[in-house]
């Protein structure tokens, strides 16, 4: 007997055991989710895609020398992302069981882990291609590629989709990969997509972070000032995570870049008003995404809310009090990314107004992580059963409610993207008016919140 054969006899054996553990499904079940996969595709897929190449079709501006520039610029941006993603939960992966009973022994690990791997980065590498070739498809329609060329593409929307695979164990493996990391990683990622499937997305995002490790020594000295209390023990959060509030910066300037990017075309006229409202939404889903790491402290004051008060402060003076590192720092570098663009050299008719828009998004963006913090448990009566032909739509219900903040900071967003053509101000009242009903929705919720225990 050769030594593969010796060592695919445990291989087997183990996949037995695996295969066992769970419920194999019937002729009938496979049968039923083929047919519900191409249906999905037919109905939902297809008709998603050709809408997004004809908008790519009319958005995409000719090739140029910047083009390239920009391109560039997005693969490094993502390929970092990957990087620092990995470190979290890298493609290296294995769940309980298989940790237990496989990482645990004589048995090689590249043979465990490698073929996953694979499939992950196969996975990928398809997901990327089908990205370019939808753009490919956009630029067969202005008439600016050929048929020939769509090789080209899917070989380098492929190869950018491994490279963040490679990446991002690249970052997994310098965070560490051997037998405790794996069964953490293991251990997380189940208790991550539990807290998930129930729509606390906020609990699952805070499981996934791992624990702060630098500055812990750090001693912090009360100020004398009751008021800066808590912005001082909110700041010293901020810097005991470097990484991720370098992250947070970063994306909040992205941002701003994009906002202003929008405001300044919308207003010469250069781009339809549909690119315009695309582009303010994903700035400001982009915005809210990314402060997170500050808002920290908000979410544990609004978590007490209700509870037996461990400072002398009211639960909206306690509040107001954390909102203002988070708030401070996303107004400087929300409206420091138009102010950036500006600086870059790109013409504004109104610069002033495209800094003032930039500086309330980052506001905006800290009013709906306030409303997400005040928002409590998941009401008992999103999940009831709500029959269709297609199914239980409960999980829709579960869904919108977990998502409100980001749904409303595109629509904010879409809607400033919109106005920014018919006038300079027009972003400025809309942004104002979202920031005040969003003031008056935390103080309902607040008033809901108090009331809660």
């Amino acid at each position: 007997m050769s030594a593969r054969s010796a060592q695919a006899k445990p291989f087997a054996a183990v996949r037995g055991i695996l295969r066992a553990r769970r419920d194999r499904p019937s002729g009938g079940d496979v049968a039923y989710a083929a047919y519900l996969s191409i249906m999905l595709a037919i109905i939902v897929a297809v008709p998603v895609v050709r809408a997004v190449v004809l908008w790519l079709a009319e958005a995409l501006q000719p090739p140029s020398p910047a083009t390239g520039v920009w391109l560039l610029g997005v693969v490094a941006g993502v390929l970092l992302g990957s990087f620092v993603l990995g470190g979290y939960a890298g493609p290296i992966r294995a769940r309980l069981p298989e940790v237990d009973l496989l990482l645990t022994s004589a048995l090689p690990r590249a043979r465990l882990l490698g073929p996953r791997l694979l499939r992950t980065a196969l996975a990928a590498g398809v997901g990327g291609a089908g990205i370019a070739l939808v753009c490919f498809g956009a630029r067969v329609l202005r008439g600016e590629a050929a048929g020939l060329d769509a090789l080209g593409f899917a070989a380098f929307g492929a190869a950018v989709g491994a490279g963040c695979v490679a990446a991002a164990t690249a970052g997994q493996v310098l965070r560490g990969a051997g037998w405790q990391q794996l069964r953490d990683q293991a251990q997380r990622v189940d208790a991550v997509g539990t807290m998930a499937a129930t729509g606390d997305l906020r609990a699952a995002s805070t499981r996934l972070a791992s624990p702060i490790r630098f500055g812990r020594r750090w001693v912090w000295r009360v100020p004398r000032r009751a008021w800066a209390r808590m912005p001082a023990r909110d700041l010293l959060g901020v810097l005991r995570t470097p990484l991720r509030s370098c992250a947070a910066g970063i994306g909040l300037l992205l941002s701003g870049t994009l906002l202003g990017a929008v405001l300044v075309h919308a207003d010469s006229g250069e781009i339809p008003v549909a690119v315009t409202t695309v582009g303010g939404a994903a700035a400001a889903v982009l915005g809210y995404a990314s402060i997170g790491p500050w808002c920290r402290g908000l979410r544990a004051a609004a978590e007490s809310v209700g509870a037996p008060a461990l400072y002398p402060h009211s639960p909206g003076s306690l509040l107001g009090r954390h909102l203002v590192v988070p708030g401070t720092l996303a107004v400087a570098v929300g409206s420091a990314g138009c102010a950036g663009l500006l600086a870059a050299g790109i013409d504004s008719s109104s610069p002033l107004f495209v800094i003032m828009t930039g500086a309330l998004f980052g506001a905006v963006a800290v009013a709906l992580r306030l409303l997400g913090a005040l928002k409590g448990p998941l009401p008992q009566r999103l999940l009831a059963p709500i029959p269709s032909p297609v199914g239980d739509l409960a999980g829709m219900n579960i869904l919108l409610w977990a998502l409100d903040a980001p749904i409303w900071s595109a629509v904010i967003g879409g809607l400033c993207g919109a106005a920014a053509g018919m006038w300079s101000f027009a972003p400025i009242l809309v942004a104002l008016f979202a920031l005040t009903m969003l003031g008056l929705w935390a103080i309902a919720r607040l008033r809901i919140a108090a009331n809660r225990y």
